[in-house]
């Protein structure tokens, strides 16, 4: 009477939505670092210039950041 579907394993799916959202992230990340850089190139002060572009590389280390594959794990392998 309750024919239901059989449970299908979520982990994979939130897997993906997760790299999803991650690869997502960089790239916003990525954009936003080079429209700082933009600014801090036309900035009125150094000051100014000097705070948007440490922003800037903040971001960009965000983004560039890897993950376990480029951490000491790899390291430990070889």
């Amino acid at each position: 009477m309750n024919d239901l579907p059989p449970a299908t394993p979520r982990a994979p799916f939130l897997w993906r939505r997760l790299r999803a959202w991650l690869s997502d992230h960089r790239a916003i990340a990525r954009e936003r670092a080079a429209v700082l850089e933009a600014r801090a190139r036309d900035a009125l002060s150094l000051g100014e210039a000097q705070r948007l572009s440490m922003e800037a590389a903040a971001l960009r280390v965000e983004a560039e950041r890897g993950g376990r594959r480029k951490g000491i794990i790899p390291l430990l392998r070889n």
